[in-house]
């Protein structure tokens, strides 16, 4: 049986669980893409003055892919962040890899591998062994862009925070990861001062989260092969690609290398990888993963049904159309709320779950 054929047939399913939210992608040809989501709890704040200081999240994420054509080696991820109906902004950024490194003890995350189906799993509490918190909301505010963007780059014309698309072109490098900054200033959670002690106000907040699977690439692949046998990756793609060139399409990435050249692992970490589904420069845009089963079967082009100016490009207007189309794509939201009391004593501060809110001090 042609696994390839047998698989665009049975199409197939992405999920991401956010805590309780349940995010997920199922396309075949008979059916449409939909996401099932559960609203998120409630954090209780109280304090003499009825102020909110900031307010966090740690997202808890389990991303899972069933019966992909090609095999999943990257996953984009965009958070952002809509707070008391002021709009969506940006507010996290990354590209996790399914690497042997990813389940490194205490790092906060874990994998069971690239392939055609798996899983990746998230726990900001712990990320890189010391926890990352995303604040949503502080004295701050949302920063000023472009400001951000001169200092980087010296050139205003580089990078758009809101939509993760680098302005200069697809084969260009310059992107910011990370952590962009709150979506709000923390007085959008403030109690009315001029209510009577005791009151209490509610503030809504809707998290969007959007995920691209994406392709293994032999940048990636080259960090975890050993191929000067000096005991470390050799991260140059050449010797990787010429390799990979030479080899049988249809092999898996276990069966090329041999089992002393792979780092960290002994090359199974890579068995449910074959060598036509590993991005390489000669696929264009500077050999960098792609979305995965981009135009396969029933499934659309990424570049033709979207704005994107290539299926490289992480600009999330994009993925966010094409998870209608694809499992390739998810997005969805969840939300949560924040009451803030304003008592007639010292302020004291109560949270629970992921988000998180302090009073101010």
């Amino acid at each position: 049986m042609n696994r390839r054929r047998f698989l665009i047939g049975a199409g197939g399913i992405g999920a991401a669980t956010i805590g309780g939210a349940v995010l997920s992608s199922s396309v075949t040809a008979d059916a449409d893409s939909e996401f099932r989501v559960e609203d998120g709890d409630t954090v209780s704040v109280e304090d003499s003055r009825g102020r909110v200081d900031t307010v966090t999240i740690e997202p808890d994420l389990e991303i899972e892919w069933e019966d992909f054509d090609e095999a999943v080696g990257k996953i984009f991820t965009f958070i952002e962040a809509n707070v008391d109906g002021q709009g969506y902004e940006p507010v996290f950024r990354a590209t996790f890899w399914s690497t042997p490194a990813t389940n490194d003890s205490g790092n906060g995350e874990a994998t069971s591998g690239p392939g055609h189906t798996g899983d990746y799993d998230v726990n900001f509490a712990n990320l890189g062994g010391d926890g990352f918190a995303i604040t949503l909301a502080d004295r701050e505010g949302v920063p000023d862009y472009k400001e951000e963007i001169e200092e980087l780059e010296d050139d205003d014309d580089v990078y758009d925070y809101k939509t993760a698309r680098n302005t200069k072109g697809a084969d260009s490098d310059n992107f910011v990861n990370g952590y962009f900054g709150p979506a709000s200033h923390n007085e959008a959670f403030d109690a009315d001062p001029e209510q009577d002690d005791d009151g209490t106000e509610t503030t809504e907040v809707e998290l969007r989260y959007t995920f691209v699977f994406q392709t293994v690439n032999a940048s990636m692949l080259s960090g975890y092969l050993d191929l000067d046998d000096d005991g470390e990756g050799v991260w140059d793609t050449s010797e990787t690609e010429s390799r990979l060139a030479e080899a049988n399409p249809r092999d898996s990435l276990d069966q090329v290398f041999d089992e002393e050249e792979f780092v960290d692992d002994d090359g199974s970490f890579w068995e449910d990888v074959l060598v036509e589904e590993v991005t390489t420069s000669d696929d264009g845009y500077q050999g960098n993963s792609q979305v995965v089963m981009d135009g396969a079967g029933s499934y659309p082009s990424y570049e033709d049904s979207t704005d994107a100016e290539s299926p490289a490009e992480n600009y999330v207007p994009a993925a966010q159309e094409y998870a209608d189309d694809s499992p390739a794509a998810i997005t969805g939201t969840t939300e949560f709320t924040v009451d803030v009391t304003n008592l007639d004593e010292e302020g004291s501060t109560e949270g629970s779950s992921n988000p998180d809110a302090e009073g101010a001090s």
